[in-house]
């Protein structure tokens, strides 16, 4: 996630609409556009965990975090450009060393309990995604987030 001049998460801040304490950014990975396009969540208690934090940490970060949230009414928000182009070159962001798929949706499954309001897959591209398999994917990211919530 970018957190540029224009970001809607920056203005939902802003506004007041979004508590950033009960952010969670999970797999920033890449080049920013300037060393500064982090420092606004990071400032307002936004919980950033990147690409490498996870590799590092594993998972323990976000099951606590969700446990922290309890019923909190959530949104969840799912960039496809988290997952490597090799798995999903159909995003108008496609930066290599992400994760995989099988990756992508276990992460997803470490949010089991949270309290879901709403959700979205963003960034694909059916232009680029000459094979499907992002289509594919985001198809499948949803079918997980609705799970998830029928589970809970």
């Amino acid at each position: 996630e970018k957190w540029g001049h224009a970001s809607p998460f920056r203005r939902a801040i802003e506004d007041g609409i979004v508590n950033p304490k009960k952010m969670l950014s999970v797999g920033i990975k890449g080049p920013l556009n300037t060393p500064d396009d982090l420092n606004f969540a990071k400032d307002n208690g936004v919980t950033i965990l990147t690409y490498a934090d996870i590799k590092r940490l594993g998972t323990k970060p976000i099951e606590k975090f969700v446990k922290s949230l309890a019923a909190t009414p959530a949104y969840i928000t799912f960039d496809i450009d988290v997952v490597d182009p090799a798995f999903a070159p159909g995003t108008g962001t496609p930066c290599p060393g992400g994760f995989t798929s099988a990756e992508a949706l276990g992460l997803l499954r470490t949010l089991r309990g949270v309290n879901v309001i709403g959700a979205d897959v963003v960034e694909v591209l059916p232009d680029r995604d000459v094979s499907g398999i992002t289509a594919f994917l985001a198809a499948h990211v949803m079918f997980e987030v609705l799970a998830m919530d029928a589970a809970r």
